[in-house]
């Protein structure tokens, strides 16, 4: 094990205000409770895991901003995968994409 020094940790406690004052997105639709919870842990180095935590929120919440109605469960299965995936390409692109990361997910929404 190599403890935790690779590894970043994202907290979303209430995704409703984070986009509403962060992001100037309403996110009034969202099921309450609404939080998330991403893990990305570093491969080779900390830089692309704290590089998806740095990033990972703005491409979550803009995906869930999308749609103005509640979701199902496969919805938000989806939003989760396009968001890694969305990271992922952009990951490749930049000056970390021989870094790699993975990366754990969960969102949390109603009760």
């Amino acid at each position: 094990r190599r403890g935790g020094k690779l590894d970043r940790a994202v907290l979303l406690p209430d995704i409703t205000r984070i986009a509403r004052l962060a992001l100037k997105m309403p996110l009034s639709f969202v099921d309450r409770p609404a939080c998330a919870y991403a893990v990305f842990q570093g491969v080779r180095s900390a830089e692309s895991a704290q590089w998806c935590a740095e990033n990972c929120h703005k491409k979550l919440l803009q995906r869930l901003a999308r749609k103005i109605h509640s979701y199902e469960l496969e919805e938000l299965e989806e939003i989760a995968r396009a968001t890694l995936e969305e990271l992922d390409g952009e990951l490749l692109q930049s000056a970390h994409a021989f870094s790699g990361c993975s990366a754990l997910v969960a969102l949390i929404l109603g009760d």
